[in-house]
């Protein structure tokens, strides 16, 4: 239950993955009075995204520190975020290693597409915190 005082949190577990949309006209009416996030499999949206952005700073300033340069990052890739803020991240701190993903379900024109999504849904709500 979701009160003025109290926040309740639901877990779900779904084996088809459903919309933003689909998922809002299956949440009960009193839930919908007040406002709620969905948060899909792996975190895959853009604030979590952007944790991956801040990660990929981190290994730029290791690098510097160790006075190394990677030819190359290879990362699985299953719910899509993780390598949305990877790329994002390469871009903001001009990274020169090639990020590859190697995907573990699905093929891949479902992850460059869906990672193409979360990198636009990451730009758009990130304009004047992080320049992406």
């Amino acid at each position: 239950m979701t009160s003025r005082n109290k926040t309740s949190i639901s877990f779900s577990r779904c084996r088809k993955r459903l919309s933003g949309q689909t998922l809002y006209n299956i949440i009960p009416q009193r839930l919908r009075a007040n406002e709620f996030h969905v948060i899909p499999e792996g975190g895959s949206i853009a604030p979590g995204t952007l944790g991956y952005v801040f990660a990929m700073e981190e290994v730029c300033r290791q690098m510097k520190t160790l006075h190394v340069e990677f030819d190359h990052v290879i990362s699985t890739v299953c719910s899509s975020g993780k390598m949305a803020g990877m790329l994002l991240g390469k871009s903001v701190y001009n990274m020169k290693a090639q990020i590859y993903g190697i995907n573990v379900c699905d093929d891949a024109p479902y992850f460059q597409e869906r990672i193409s999504n979360i990198i636009r849904e990451a730009r758009r709500k990130q304009e004047n915190s992080v320049s992406i």
